[in-house]
């Protein structure tokens, strides 16, 4: 019963990415950035100099919503020690791979769980804790593909840390050779849950692993509307861009 589920599940994860796909694939403002058809707009800032500053502008082009907004979200993460915060100016703190993850978490969550900024940590909290649950043999086929920061993870790592882990490779030239379509993170509501999918394949779904596996062993599903926000490549490359080299 277990395997059935969880191989619907996975199925059922598989055709939504596709059917995102075919709707977004070339429609993003980085497709031509992703394409290597021009020079990335985030080399100053790779090497870990990226501020909190320009996190929030490459988040707010990268998601395309007001940079207003962001602020918003990020204010609220580095207020409650989940942003790396120090002085302003030359001394400005230094993003890391998980400051970006936190924060494209935040936002990324707020629309499935129908919150807002003022929900933020909340949101962070909710997702990234979210554990692992497989499957696991999709680990070999991501670490074919050069993406070994992510194919290394234990197994039952967070959401936060695959998401992190993520960004990094997105900086690898082994990222740069994937197809716009080929990497999608999805988070999903009102009972939060995430998915990475990187190829074909899913790489892990995550969810609160005492709900589901009450959910496997009841054999009844969740009713009511499933609500998705998703982002794919070309934005997953321009934040590992962002944070080269200053991930800890």
């Amino acid at each position: 019963m277990e395997s059935s589920l969880a191989e619907a599940e996975q199925h059922r994860v598989l055709a939504e990415a596709d059917a995102v796909r075919a709707l977004t694939h070339a429609t993003s403002p980085f497709v031509c950035f992703a394409n290597g058809l021009t020079e990335s707009p985030f080399a100053s800032y790779t090497n870990g100099m990226a501020t909190p500053g320009q996190l929030v502008r490459v988040m707010a082009d990268v998601l395309g919503i007001s940079k207003p907004t962001v602020v918003q979200y990020d204010r609220a993460l580095a207020e409650n020690g989940l942003r790396s915060k120090s002085g302003r100016g030359t001394s400005a703190a230094k993003v890391t791979s998980s400051d970006a993850a936190n924060l494209l978490t935040a936002i990324g969550g707020s629309s499935p769980l129908g919150l807002s900024a003022k929900n933020a940590v909340e949101i962070c909290k909710q997702f990234s804790a979210l554990t692992s649950i497989g499957p696991a043999e999709s680990k070999s086929k991501v670490s074919a593909l050069g993406l070994k920061g992510l194919a290394n993870l234990p197994d039952g790592h967070s959401f936060e840390r695959a998401l992190s882990a993520l960004i990094e490779c997105a900086a690898q030239p082994e990222f740069s050779a994937l197809d716009d379509a080929s990497v999608w993170v999805q988070f999903t509501g009102p009972i939060p849950g995430a998915q990475i999918i990187v190829g074909s394949w899913l790489f892990s779904h995550y969810a609160n692993t005492r709900k589901y596996r009450r959910s496997l062993r009841s054999g009844v599903t969740e009713r009511g509307l499933i609500h998705t926000s998703s982002l794919m490549t070309p934005g997953i490359r321009a934040l590992g861009a962002l944070v080269a080299g200053g991930s800890s």
